[in-house]
């Protein structure tokens, strides 16, 4: 990300988190002097998820706070799945994508480190994370990719699911095929868990549980509500080890055709959709396990968090060659600063 853009995502950031309005940074940025422009954007996931909700709600942002000057032709899973997606932004067929960030970790493998087990407690740390330093940092560093980085979202943290039993220790997770997101942090995750990796996108899921191609996923409550996933598992085992961190970006070739005050709009409307998104996610995530439990989801929690951590050196040995160690210490250190 540029240091202009950089200005604007912080100022933007503290009108925000103060409880203001956020307001473009100079007049510029007045939709009354901004010449009109379209925008292609896409998610890898269908309207009715979770992830497709926050791409509306995205497009929606960018259309009314530009008053119509941003055209948006908006896509929900129907432009391939979260690969094709990311590749569509490379080759400039889509001009800006919702995705997650292990997905652009297969350009830059430092933004792994969000999926990392264990690595967050609670929300609070996960945004002192995204939205200090060290986050910003990670969405600047795809301007070598060719992407503009604009602010992060998420889909919540994950837990166990599957049609074999309820999972409480390793051992319950031994054998089992574990559908997991495509990047190595993940499939390290499932593997040092004792289960089955079995890398699928997120839009042959649901098929794969109905078909028994696998025995079950990780999976937040948000998306395996709003996918109805519940229809296809029977056990869902609260263990908060991991999370599915998002990040909305656009392609660097789009962004630098475009006037400063468009980047403007287009900065501010991602912040907004991106502070709805994290509200929207969460309210779901309240809600969702009493959805789940009505649905007829065995729900537990998992008792030996402990045995569970307890496999995880390996996975962070592999992550300090992969994503670097002072990568992960900016981001431990910086989720540590909140509680």
């Amino acid at each position: 990300m540029s240091k202009r853009v950089l200005a604007i995502v912080g100022t933007l950031l503290i009108t925000v988190a103060c409880g203001g309005v956020a307001v473009a940074p100079s007049a510029n940025s007045s939709s009354t002097t901004v010449a009109p422009f379209s925008l292609r954007v896409a998610g890898g996931l269908a309207l009715a998820t979770n992830n497709g909700q926050q791409v509306k709600m995205w497009a929606d942002d960018l259309s009314k706070m530009s008053n119509g000057k941003i055209t948006v032709d908006a896509h929900y899973g129907d432009l391939g799945a979260d690969v094709e997606v990311l590749h569509g932004l490379q080759n400039g067929s889509i001009d800006c994508i919702f995705d997650g960030t292990d997905i652009y970790a297969s350009l830059d493998p430092k933004l792994g480190v969000f999926s990392l087990p264990f690595m967050f407690s609670n929300y609070n740390q996960l945004y002192a994370a995204e939205d200090g330093k060290a986050g910003q940092d990670l969405l600047s560093g795809l301007a070598s990719q060719g992407i503009v980085g604009l602010a992060y979202s998420d889909l919540g943290f994950r837990n166990f699911a599957n049609n074999v039993r309820p999972i409480n220790t390793p051992a319950d997770l031994k054998g089992l095929k574990l559908r997991t997101l495509q990047g190595t942090i993940p499939v390290a995750t499932v593997q040092a868990f004792g289960a089955i990796p079995v890398p699928l996108g997120a839009n042959e899921i649901y098929t794969s549980l109905q078909t028994h191609t696998v025995d079950g996923l990780d999976m937040p409550v948000p998306y395996f509500v709003s996918a109805k996933l519940y229809e296809v598992v029977k056990y869902y085992s609260l263990s908060l080890h991991t999370l599915t961190a998002m990040a909305f970006a656009c392609s660097k070739s789009k962004w630098d055709s475009l006037s400063p005050a468009q980047q403007d709009l287009i900065t501010k409307a991602t912040l907004a959709a991106a502070k709805a998104g994290r509200a929207y996610d969460k309210n779901l995530e309240a809600s969702g396990l009493q959805d789940l439990k009505s649905k007829g989801v065995q729900i537990n929690d998992v008792s030996d968090l402990a045995a569970f951590k307890q496999l995880m050196p390996p996975v962070y040995q592999l992550a300090d060659g992969t994503i670097g160690a002072s990568t992960i210490q900016a981001i431990q250190q910086a989720a540590q600063s909140a509680h």
